[in-house]
């Protein structure tokens, strides 16, 4: 009986570490790109997976730098999806586009963003909330 008991509990152990190879790494599913594209404007896109989405309101976004202020992001409109996790929220499926218009009193300071964001898979994997570094590029 113990043999048994031991064999259903390995076999159990497979199949949720079978299941979850399945599922791609976060760094994968949710790619974010930033592109500077003005003076103190700068535009975060977020490429998202076939069969991921991205919550719009676990986005955080801030400066690197303290000496760089963002003002407050401009955000596409998402699709509403009533989520077992966190009830009626609004996502973002394919990829999504942030506008950030930022001041830099110093024009030597490197412009860089912490961001932060979550999501999930379709087939019922929710990650952890991802943070990322994305550096200046001009």
């Amino acid at each position: 009986m113990r043999r048994l008991y031991l064999l259903i509990a390995m076999l159990s152990i497979y199949l949720r570490w079978a299941h979850a190879a399945d599922f791609l790494d976060p760094s994968v599913a949710f790619r974010p790109a930033m592109r500077f594209v003005g003076k103190d404007v700068a535009e975060l896109k977020f490429y998202i997976a076939e069969g991921y989405y991205l919550y719009r309101d676990k986005i955080s976004i801030s400066p690197v730098d303290a000496r760089i202020r963002l003002l407050p992001p401009q955000f596409e409109h998402g699709k509403l999806k009533d989520d077992e996790n966190f009830g009626k929220v609004e996502v973002y499926y394919k990829e999504t586009l942030i506008i950030l218009r930022y001041t830099n009193s110093d024009a030597a300071t490197p412009i860089g963003f912490r961001v932060v964001a979550q999501g999930c898979a379709e087939a019922g994997l929710c990650y952890p909330p991802e943070t990322y570094y994305l550096p200046a590029r001009r």
